[in-house]
């Protein structure tokens, strides 16, 4: 990401990572706390010039994935840009539900 973060001045970047701990060979059990406060907060210390937005935590992988399918499930976007929060709750608009 440090490398290709020349190419991300003016983009947006969706973060909807939620870092956790798994056992060896388990299922994730516990939540990570990143040094920076959140997953996102740590991708924008690396690359400065991009916009990020976190979005889609609360939606499973596995409902991200079948985008033919309408998506069921309220979404939380957060970011400092406004314009950017709006162009990814479009996003989530045009997949079906309601962002925030």
């Amino acid at each position: 990401m440090v490398k290709a973060g020349r190419s991300f001045p003016s983009k947006i970047v969706v973060d909807c990572t939620s870092p956790l701990a798994t056992a060896v060979g388990g299922r994730a059990w516990q939540v990570v706390r990143p040094w920076h406060g959140s997953a996102v907060e740590q991708a924008k210390a690396l690359v400065p010039k991009a916009n990020f937005v976190a979005a889609f935590h609360t939606v499973s992988g596995e409902q991200l994935q079948a985008l033919e399918r309408p998506m069921e499930s309220d979404v939380f976007v957060c970011g400092k840009d406004p314009a950017a929060k709006v162009v990814v709750g479009g996003k989530r608009s045009a997949l079906g539900g309601r962002f925030y």
